[in-house]
């Protein structure tokens, strides 16, 4: 039961890392997209 719990735990690790980034970026490009469609087009994004 415990090398099953393992794999589960490695598979879920590995893919939080793989989803991990790429959701981060999903929310930095879907702030910068808002802050642009605000109208505040004349502030640099960060």
């Amino acid at each position: 039961m415990s090398g099953a719990t393992a794999a589960a735990d490695g598979g879920g690790a590995a893919t939080g890392a793989a989803v991990g980034p790429a959701a981060a970026r999903g929310v930095v490009v879907g702030q910068v997209l808002r802050r642009d469609q605000g109208g505040r087009r004349g502030e640099l994004p960060p």
